[in-house]
């Protein structure tokens, strides 16, 4: 999961990003971010003019991102994570 995302997510910032490499594991599309086609120009566009003109959903979705970073995406969660991972090694 990219960090760079997780940080915007952090700060309250809308996350819109493409479908088929980033954060499956943390983006619920429509409820947390917004996920656009790869490759996929208008579609990114029509993404960000959805944001842009529809107050209620941005709050929506960074509110819920917040959330969802809270409950399984803290320090002590990806810390357990971690030490899951290298258990299995």
């Amino acid at each position: 999961c990219s960090s760079d995302l997780l940080e915007a997510a952090a700060c309250g910032l809308a996350i819109i990003t493409s479908c088929s490499c980033s954060m499956p594991e943390f983006i619920k599309d429509g409820a947390n971010g917004l996920f656009f086609k790869p490759c996929d120009a208008q579609d990114l566009a029509d993404k960000i003019s959805k944001l842009i003109n529809d107050q209620s959903l941005q709050e929506k979705i960074n509110e819920n991102a917040a959330i969802e970073l809270q409950s399984k995406w803290n320090n002590e969660t990806r810390v357990g994570q971690l030490f899951d991972t290298y258990k299995i090694l």
